[in-house]
């Protein structure tokens, strides 16, 4: 909830200061200010829930700044302003995540990610599976 309270702040402070300020100039300050996610939440029964609100600030947001509808499409904006949708970011999140248990300098964890025990694939898959309900 912290979030996306958060996220919808980013987008009004960046509606109000920069109102005067070209759309590739608001695009941009959206990018820098508003795809930076903190935390994912844990594995628990809200997190779909959190997930599901937080996807909705993000184009609630991107739209605001836009000066769209409601109703419009947010994922055709993205593509025409190339910004990165949500469900993108959350992927590439994971997977720098994932690289940096890879190639981190912890001994510890590291043995562990490249032992027999963790098989990378199953994991990976059965997350991404969790994340987007395939």
């Amino acid at each position: 909830m912290k979030q996306t309270r958060s996220l919808y702040t980013q987008a009004n402070m960046i509606i109000r200061k920069f109102s005067n300020a070209s759309l590739g100039t608001k695009v941009m300050l959206f990018k820098v200010y508003c795809t930076q996610l903190h935390g994912c939440p844990s594995r628990s029964a809200t997190f779909e829930y959190l997930y599901n609100k937080l996807n909705v600030a993000y184009n609630d947001a991107f739209r605001l700044l836009l000066k769209e509808p409601k109703w419009c499409s947010a994922s055709k904006r993205f593509a025409l302003h190339n910004v990165t949708s949500f469900d993108a970011m959350i992927r590439k999140l994971v997977y720098s995540f994932w690289i940096s248990l890879r190639c981190g300098a912890n001994a510890v964890v590291h043995a562990f990610v490249n032992s027999d025990m963790f098989n990378c694939s199953q994991i990976v898959r059965r997350r991404h599976a969790i994340l987007f309900n395939f």
